[in-house]
């Protein structure tokens, strides 16, 4: 069988859950499956893939999907796969919306003119009623939940190398923040602020300082300067005192070696997200402190396999993370628990095998 995975901005660096869930994908379908991947985007990265993988460059964002549209119907009418795997941005909110919705139908319309069939998997998806998905796709794929009576699967990952990290080593007690953007402007690092909740750690830097521990912040936008001043800033302004260490690499699982918690601190509701990096935290041994919204329920079990607090709550978030730093013991429970919850319900074994039986359904 011929698959053709295709989305934009599938490249280099794999920061990204998106990214890494449609690489992980075509590196272990390739073991059964002839697979080819097309995407397009502004830069060529480093890339190694084992798999044969075509990627047109583009000169401005706002050409991406008409790019990836025109590469498209050129790769049918040249390689004629048997199914087309979309991986579509999953943002619908103000013009994205438009874009999106219009991109998502145009490559279901292009596969539908060639008797070609169309999976169209949604990794996250922002402002998008469940209802509607089925009006954009004739195939739309999706994590198991409540709401969505479609197609599911879940969105796991290749957690093989985190599984056998090596534990943290002993010393001062360090949580870690991380986030997969690149985009170096302003408004994206106040959507890191304000949406994923980097302000409620910010805002509990006063009691964090005072027990000591070191905060860890990984973000590959602070490589630009102006940006990376500005978050010290806002952190040196709520405690002077307070142990930042403000990362621009993040290597997978590498750095949960360097933490004790790591923190989750979504604050906005989206209609589905089930976050990479908690995955691989989870399945590294670092437990994990997440908001307590509705779409990340499928990862805490109401705080079975991680520490929770109400969105928003710096003061609880505070005395959620040095409770369990107190308590070494309760915390290799916690992360014992969650690795193998992770290893049962969230591997890249599983979500192939759910792929699988959607294709062949």
């Amino acid at each position: 069988m011929k698959l053709l995975l295709m989305g934009a901005d599938i490249n280099p660096p794999w920061t990204e859950g998106r990214k890494k869930l449609v690489r992980d994908l075509a590196t272990r379908l390739q073991d059964t499956c002839t697979v080819r991947l097309i995407t397009t985007g502004r830069k060529h990265g480093v890339r190694s893939e084992s798999y044969p993988h075509y990627e047109k460059k583009v000169l401005f964002n706002s050409f991406k999907l008409h790019g990836l549209h025109r590469f498209l119907a050129d790769t049918l009418d040249d390689w004629s796969p048997d199914i087309v795997l979309h991986f579509p941005f999953g943002s619908f909110h103000g013009l994205r919306r438009l874009a999106n919705e219009w991109s998502v139908r145009h490559v279901d319309e292009t596969c539908r003119a060639k008797g070609i069939r169309c999976l169209t998997i949604f990794y996250s998806i922002t402002d998008l009623p469940w209802q509607r998905l089925g009006e954009i796709a004739r195939e739309p794929v999706a994590c198991p939940a409540s709401g969505w009576n479609g197609l599911t699967m879940t969105m796991g990952t290749d957690i093989t190398d985190a599984l056998s990290m090596a534990p943290k080593k002993q010393g001062e007690p360090a949580i870690l923040f991380m986030a997969g953007l690149q985009e170096t402007k302003e408004r994206i690092l106040q959507h890191i602020l304000n949406e994923r909740g980097l302000a409620d750690v910010v805002a509990a830097a006063p009691e964090l300082a005072r027990a000591g521990v070191r905060v860890i912040v990984a973000i590959p936008l602070l490589k630009d300067r102006r940006l990376r001043e500005t978050l010290r800033r806002h952190f040196l302004q709520s405690s002077p005192g307070i142990k930042l260490d403000l990362r621009t690499q993040i290597s997978i699982p590498d750095i949960f070696a360097a933490a004790d918690l790591y923190l989750f601190p979504y604050r906005k509701e989206l209609t589905q997200f089930l976050p990479t990096s908690v995955l691989e935290a989870m399945a590294a041994g670092t437990p994990v402190v997440m908001s307590d919204l509705a779409m990340l329920a499928p990862l805490h079990g109401q705080g079975q396999t991680s520490y929770v607090y109400p969105p928003g709550d710096a003061g609880r978030l505070a005395e959620v993370i040095l409770s369990a730093l107190a308590d070494p013991a309760g915390r290799q429970e916690k992360a014992d628990r969650a690795q193998e919850f992770v290893r049962k319900h969230w591997s890249l074994e599983r979500t192939v095998a759910d792929l699988v039986k959607i294709i062949a359904g």
